[in-house]
């Protein structure tokens, strides 16, 4: 299982790095093998995109560093 995903490196790189999240764990080429063993096939990408854009710059807003849980205050909750 993964997430963090982007179509590929220069999309990440483009349009998501520092913009709405900082990371990415795998992109189409990671999983294109898979893909095709399994007929996978793109579906509603855009919507996905777009849902994904969207709730990502709303946590930005709510989770900022400000106002995140420092590491103390994570083992006092067990969420940690």
């Amino acid at each position: 299982m993964a997430h963090d995903y982007s179509f590929s490196k220069e999309v990440y790189l483009n349009e998501i790095k520092d913009k709405i999240w900082n990371w990415c764990e795998i992109t189409e080429d990671d999983i294109k093998d898979a893909s095709q063993q399994n007929s996978l096939v793109p579906f509603n990408q855009n919507i996905l995109e777009e849902f994904t854009k969207e709730n990502r710059k709303a946590l930005n807003d709510i989770f900022t560093k400000e106002n995140m849980p420092n590491e103390t205050e994570l083992k006092k909750e067990n969420l940690s």
